[in-house]
């Protein structure tokens, strides 16, 4: 009986002091990685107009027929072929040296 309650408080204390560890251990800390809201205030320092990411903003040049005509083509199956391209038509045409 002794030796059971022997083992019963070591792996209580073990479990205890491991959990302490876990709340001081850089890597369970959210902080300790990355600053607080970093890739917000990255995101805001990218884009031109902040209201943008709340709001957007229409554009006045666009065509939206453009893009009707391209999902019509699509439901009908009629899809437009890509351009081949050889690899000489878009490589530099200036030999290196």
């Amino acid at each position: 009986m002794k030796k059971f309650i022997r083992i019963y408080f070591f792996s209580a204390t073990v479990v205890f002091i491991l959990n302490g560890c876990a709340q001081i251990d850089p890597l369970y800390q959210a902080s300790a990685w990355n600053a607080q809201n970093s890739n917000r205030k990255n995101l805001l320092l990218q884009v031109e107009n902040t209201n943008d990411l709340s709001v957007g903003r229409g554009v006045a040049d666009y065509d939206g027929s453009l893009a009707v005509e391209a999902v019509k083509r699509l439901r009908d199956g009629k899809i437009k072929s890509l351009e081949k391209i050889k690899l000489n038509d878009v490589a530099n045409s200036q030999s290196g040296g």
